[in-house]
């Protein structure tokens, strides 16, 4: 079966990778790998070093994959939800650290604070300094893999 994997743009993906290993914790950097003269060619553009023609990020086992957006300004804004179990107390201490780090940010935006919610568990939003938009959302994973096959499966792993 295909995997989902979200895409993010950045001006400055050297930049952008700095900021969210502060958000999110260091050792996130799975594989960067810089424009070299073959991919520049490819694309119509110079070699360059510091640019990023396709990055993956590890966020709590998931995968997000970058690049630099090389000047093209269309909006790239991804909604990104990381969903955290309810039953664990280490995935729920990573989830606070996460929020307060992006509520004691000047680069963050909170857009709803990290409190229970009437549907279960926690949830909080908020945009970073790109525009992007991060939920972070926690609920019991033994609970929903009950619920189906598919949820079954996808919480299994």
């Amino acid at each position: 079966m295909a995997k989902i994997i979200p895409f993010l743009k950045f001006d400055n993906s050297l930049e952008a990778i700095s900021f969210y290993e502060h958000l999110f914790g260091d050792n996130i950097l799975v594989e960067r790998n810089s424009l070299d003269e073959e991919s520049a060619k490819t694309f119509g553009l110079e070699a360059d070093e510091n640019a990023t023609i396709l990055g993956v990020l590890n966020l709590g086992g998931s995968l997000v994959m970058f690049s630099d957006n090389f000047g093209n300004k269309e909006n790239n804004n991804a909604s990104i939800l990381i969903n955290f179990d309810d039953d664990n107390i280490n995935h729920i201490a990573k989830m606070e650290e996460i929020f307060e780090k992006a509520n004691n940010s000047y680069d963050c935006k909170i857009k709803m604070p990290l409190i229970k919610r009437n549907w279960g568990g926690r949830m909080s939003i908020f945009e970073d300094k790109y525009g992007n938009t991060w939920l972070l959302h926690s609920e019991s994973f033994e609970k929903a893999s009950q619920k189906n096959d598919v949820f079954k499966k996808f919480y299994s792993n």
